[in-house]
């Protein structure tokens, strides 16, 4: 077993699982939530008091575990999709690097990592479309820092989007000629994923103005928002959205996906559905984003 924490906003995730190409096993879960003051774009604000809100939680999870791969899930992280010319992996990193500092007047205490996406032609040239990742190194260190002092050891720090993109590869979600979006709805905020022939697109962010509380939940705003990023795609390559995988709360999902159908006439499935085999253990999908950065890619 591995320990998984996703550290969002205003909630912190913890699975306790073993998660392979063939199977995710879940033997434990908890959450709990925090103030959003706690967290800002460098990192966590006052590590003493969170590493001490931490450790009375995991005394409540349980766990044994003390090695941890992280998940960031929270404003702390800048993303860019951007494209830089197609030159040998040792010089890649250096002109995604320049090309963030660039785009985004970023500072030099910023690191930045990349995931690569695809290989396109523009104008003649190949050109590599990557995911570019940037977060103060102040915020990495906030978050090694707490961490230890909650008696944890960090193995990997990973991204949100990256968690997604190597759970649609790795559940073969990816094997599709269509085009379509993984949906996660949380409490105050909705992600959406766009994925085309299973390669990534981009993801949108919206903050709902829905009651944060998972119960009152307006779903049709939520719906509004599904519909304005279909309505993006046919400017895109006029393909529409063909289908949803939707995942987080699992008390709205359900309602949302009849909704998106009935409404949009855009077919979904919820992420636990999409997977379900014999050799899965049941688990919620608000744990799939600490499940995704258990994969290795």
């Amino acid at each position: 077993m591995s320990l998984a924490i996703e550290i969002k906003n205003n909630e912190v995730i913890l699975v306790d699982a073993k998660v392979t190409k063939n199977r995710i096993q879940v033997k434990s879960t908890h959450s709990f939530g925090f103030e959003e003051s706690m967290i800002n774009q460098q990192g966590i604000v006052d590590s003493d008091n969170f590493s001490l809100v931490l450790s009375q939680q995991l005394s409540q999870f349980k766990s044994r575990e003390k090695n941890c791969n992280v998940c960031i899930n929270n404003n702390s992280i800048i993303y860019r999709e951007i494209l830089v010319p197609k030159v040998d992996e040792k010089r890649l990193p250096f002109l995604v690097r320049s090309e963030m500092m660039s785009a985004l007047h970023l500072t030099p205490d910023y690191l930045v990592d990349y995931v690569p996406l695809e290989e396109v032609e523009r104008d003649g040239h190949p050109m590599y479309r990557v995911l570019a990742v940037a977060i103060l190194e102040v915020a990495i260190e906030s978050y090694l820092k707490t961490l230890k002092k909650a008696n944890l050891k960090v193995n990997t720090i990973d991204t949100v989007t990256n968690s997604i993109i190597k759970l649609v590869d790795t559940f073969g979600l990816s094997k599709t000629e269509s085009q379509f979006i993984v949906a996660d709805v949380q409490k105050g905020q909705l992600k959406l994923y766009l994925f085309d022939e299973g390669v990534y697109v981009l993801a949108r962010n919206t903050k709902l103005t829905s009651n944060l509380d998972e119960e009152a939940m307006n779903v049709d705003e939520i719906i509004e928002s599904i519909s304005k990023m279909n309505q993006f795609t046919f400017t895109r390559n006029n393909k529409g959205i063909n289908h949803i995988i939707y995942l987080g709360l699992d008390s709205v999902l359900k309602e949302l996906s009849n909704g998106v159908e009935e409404t949009l006439n855009i077919p979904g499935k919820i992420f636990n559905e999409v997977i379900n085999k014999d050799n899965q253990s049941s688990f919620e999908n608000k744990h799939v984003n600490a499940i995704g950065v258990l994969l290795r890619k």
